[in-house]
């Protein structure tokens, strides 16, 4: 993916409910409906492909068919297969060329993908779905036995949602070719370790939110771009440090985790609401949080930034350091102005930063409702 625009986590209705990830809409285009036999479908009226929208059968295996009523199919929508648990293995053939986000989602019985051999799009290792034009990887079969994973060496993008909910795996290892973790990739998931790699330089939208086990966190000097609620909910992280390379920082990317302060750096050119110092309903502010920055940066106008359509107004202490891309947390040096000297009072006393090394384990989806009602979080 490229670099995802702000959306407003104020005027959207994300529902979670047994996490429904694919409320993002999907990029499949489509017009008119059919059903045939377990299916459904609809067809693009420019190309005139099929689409498959749904499933309704209770077979343990299936070959999703390369026709429908005389219409080839050529993509499988969002959430297609969303909650089929009878499913034991699926079967992807050649005409598939677009599949949408979190397709198989909820499928909790599903050991295997495969491919048919004349597949130019994807192809299956190991019953693993992948993309074969950057080797992403699409999904993970979460009732697959294994109970570790190596990410292939090459892939470079984790697909919406592509460790939803497996639950048997307690290590997966990343490889140093990944560039992107998508949308919702790790999110609600039981592991306590993850190594991201170096090479990753964009990491989207609730990729990690509610990671609650995570303890210890380290984030890729590559990283340019920090999504929505990417880590909301993490409540294991009391410290991070931000690289040097971000410029990009979502709408509530922090909210709800455990800290109590943060360092921005001068790379930063874009912070949304209530990314830091907010709770995880993104309306109650925590306590004494204080924020370290470059004078006139982006860090500094967030501390005191307010919005009059949503009603709200940032009032947190903001410390500026003498060169904050090489401050951690404002531990090693800081301004003694007028200004830094005035808010010295609010700062308890901060342990030095850690060099953060880690592994990755166990993932599994919990079920959790976040929507939007009466300009409400819940």
């Amino acid at each position: 993916p490229m670099k995802h625009p702000f959306f407003s986590l104020l005027s959207a209705s994300l529902l979670l409910g047994s996490l429904a990830v694919g409320t993002v809409v999907s990029a499949i285009p489509a017009a008119a409906d059919g059903t045939s036999g377990d299916y459904t479908y609809e067809v693009d009226e420019e190309t005139l492909k099929g689409y498959i929208t749904g499933y309704t059968g209770k077979d343990k295996e299936i070959t999703i068919p390369e026709e429908l009523d005389g219409t080839v199919i050529a993509g499988i929508s969002a959430d297609t297969f969303y909650n089929c648990d009878t499913l034991e293995k699926i079967t992807i053939p050649a005409s598939i060329t677009e599949i949408g986000e979190s397709a198989f989602y909820d499928c909790d019985n599903l050991k295997e993908f495969a491919v048919a051999d004349d597949s130019e799009t994807y192809y299956a290792k190991d019953g693993v779905l992948f993309r074969t034009k950057d080797d992403c990887l699409m999904a993970y079969p979460p009732a697959a036995t294994a109970t570790s994973y190596t990410v292939p060496d090459g892939c470079k993008e984790l697909y919406y949602a592509a460790f939803g909910k497996c639950n048997n795996l307690e290590e997966i290892t990343l490889p140093d070719s990944l560039l992107y973790i998508d949308d919702w990739v790790f999110a609600y998931d039981n592991i306590d370790h993850i190594a991201i790699p170096d090479s990753v330089v964009e990491i989207c939208d609730y990729a990690f939110a509610y990671c609650e086990n995570i303890t210890e966190w380290t984030l890729p000097s590559s990283l340019t771009y920090i999504g929505n609620a990417t880590f909301a909910g993490c409540t294991g992280m009391t410290e991070i440090v931000l690289p040097n390379n971000l410029t990009t920082i979502g709408q509530a990317a922090f909210s709800g985790t455990g800290l109590t302060e943060i360092t921005i750096p001068s790379s930063v050119e874009e912070i949304g609401y209530s990314a830091f110092g907010y709770e995880t309903d993104m309306k109650t502010a925590v306590k004494n949080f204080v924020i370290y920055g470059q004078s006139g940066s982006a860090a500094q106008r967030y501390a005191s930034d307010s919005d009059d359509t949503y009603g709200y107004k940032n009032s947190f202490s903001f410390v500026t350091v003498q060169d904050a891309s090489k401050v951690r947390g404002g531990r090693d040096s800081e301004d003694l102005s007028d200004s830094a000297v005035q808010q010295k009072q609010l700062l308890r006393p901060i342990p030095k930063a850690k060099s953060l090394v880690l592994t990755a384990s166990i993932c599994c989806w919990e079920s959790a409702v976040w929507y939007w009602s009466s300009g409400q979080f819940w």
